[in-house]
């Protein structure tokens, strides 16, 4: 039993260290974790905001791109360096799993901080990850079209949200504009797309 924790104990260690090495040998223009993380809890509440928009699409557009810009200059990159950003931590999914845990938690503690705000909208409070997959995969017709390989992304999340079965999100204790936001926070680009429902498929309801 001692040698197996022993050998439990180094494995870790190895694993710790060499993504510690790893992240300290990043090749210019690439982020650490901890400065990743930062750039995506901002990408996350700019994405929020423009999925409430969604009625007019060329506003949408616009103030996509000029928050976007916003967002590249304060974190010092480029577009070219989030997508160089974006591929390595795809190709890093556990890496990239343990920063989105982290930007999670600072959204729900954003929350937390204006839970006594009156709005006049129902309030949107971010799903994690776990609860959002169990909620795409109580309803059949949305796990379905996720993997409709006719369909294109936009087609996909917009015949989502315009089909799913509201009485789902009851359960959960969640409201569409959640559900809408926490989706498009999850499934942003492609890489995290693709990563997304490779994840799904290995829930369980």
């Amino acid at each position: 039993m001692n040698k197996i924790l022993v050998s439990l104990l180094v494995v870790f260690l190895l694993t710790a260290c060499g993504e510690k090495s790893e992240q300290e040998n990043l090749k210019d223009g690439l982020l650490n974790k901890e400065e990743f993380a930062n750039l995506m809890m901002d990408v996350q509440l700019v994405e929020g905001h423009l999925n409430t928009n969604r009625v007019n699409q060329v506003f949408v557009t616009d103030s996509a791109n000029h928050y976007y810009k916003e967002i590249f200059e304060k974190h010092g990159i480029t577009l070219q360096l989030y997508k160089e950003n974006m591929k390595y931590y795809v190709a890093r999914p556990k890496m990239l799993e343990s920063i989105y845990i982290e930007v999670e938690k600072q959204l729900l503690a954003q929350e937390k901080q204006y839970e006594n705000v009156l709005i006049d909208v129902p309030a949107i409070s971010p799903i994690n990850r776990p609860t959002l997959t169990k909620i795409i995969k109580e309803d059949t017709l949305a796990f379905k079209l996720i993997y409709d390989s006719t369909l294109s992304y936009v087609e996909i999340k917009d015949s989502i949200f315009s089909l799913f079965n509201d009485s789902i999100l009851k359960v959960y204790n969640t409201n569409e504009l959640s559900f809408q936001q926490s989706f498009n926070v999850s499934t942003h680009s492609k890489p995290m797309f693709r990563l997304f429902k490779g994840q799904l498929k290995s829930v369980k309801k």
